[in-house]
């Protein structure tokens, strides 16, 4: 029994990690994200449909918003493809798993700021301070934002640590026109076990949107 419960918390404690690193128990994705995983496809009124998602669920959670996003990032001395995630800095940081891999500098403050992994930061030979131009497709146009550097991540792994990069949901926003989009909205419970209810109250409350909603599972 003993082992049982010990299993059972090493269980929880890794989807609790996964899910942290990951996307939520009850994820909310435009239709078609899951199936393609083309960063294009968007929740529209991100804002409107993260409120309703957390009328609709009755247990306690935070419910945040994250992007996903490719481009370029150009330093004084080069220039080189990222993975851009967006996250909502105050939220992610109490349930994320980037601030656990904040390894020098400080956390995103304001919508000027950018967290990049250590490869991409020697990559691009920058340091703390030092100022970044990003440059995403945004339809058919190019956008671009000046960023600041204000910290920096190591997770261990190479391959991820010279592609990262972490921007704030609010510069996102800017780079998309000001447009209130997201590639997720998901819901991260205080107990995982009420996830299948949670997901059924989630998918009645948004019933009318044009979104997927899916559980971590899925």
């Amino acid at each position: 029994h003993f082992t049982i419960c010990m299993q059972h918390g090493a269980y929880s404690e890794m989807i609790k990690t996964g899910i942290g690193s990951m996307a939520g128990h009850v994820v909310v994705q435009g239709g078609g994200y899951e199936a393609s995983g083309d960063t294009s496809i968007v929740v529209e009124n991100a804002e409107r449909v993260a409120a309703k998602l957390e009328e609709a669920v009755s247990y306690k959670g935070i419910v945040l918003q994250r992007s996903f996003l490719g481009g370029l990032l150009t330093s004084a001395d080069g220039s080189s493809a990222a993975m851009v995630s967006a996250v909502e800095p105050e939220k992610d940081r109490e349930v994320g798993k980037f601030h656990d891999y904040l390894h020098e500098g400080e956390w995103l403050v304001s919508s000027k700021d950018i967290l990049l992994g250590v490869g991409l930061a020697e990559t691009l030979d920058v340091e703390l301070g030092d100022k970044l131009v990003y440059m995403m497709q945004v339809d058919d146009e190019m956008a671009s934002k000046l960023f600041r550097i204000k910290g920096l991540l190591r997770t261990g792994a190479a391959d991820q640590d010279g592609v990262m990069a972490v921007i704030s949901v609010e510069a996102a926003k800017e780079l998309r026109g000001g447009a209130d989009q997201s590639t997720q909205v998901a819901m991260i419970l205080e107990d995982f076990t009420q996830w299948p209810e949670a997901l059924a109250q989630g998918r009645a409350g948004l019933a009318d949107e044009n979104v997927e909603v899916l559980s971590w599972k899925e």
